[in-house]
């Protein structure tokens, strides 16, 4: 069984962000390019599993792209 508070350990975290790195994936809707993610990830490195843990993180429409 997959777990919310599995899917936002730091591990697993760090491997989607490398598997977006390793794809090309466009910006999202927050601005920042794959490019600076690493990087916001390193200085941010709990920021987004607390935002959803907490209730604050609030999700952007996802971007498609073609």
């Amino acid at each position: 069984m997959v777990t919310l508070e599995s899917v936002l350990e730091y591990h697993n975290m760090r491997t989607a962000m490398t598997q977006v790195i390793k794809n090309r994936g466009a910006a999202g809707f927050d601005g920042i390019p794959v490019s600076e993610l690493e990087q916001w990830f390193r200085e941010h490195p709990h920021q987004l599993s607390k935002a959803v843990t907490s209730g604050t993180y609030k999700p952007q429409p996802i971007k498609r792209v073609y």
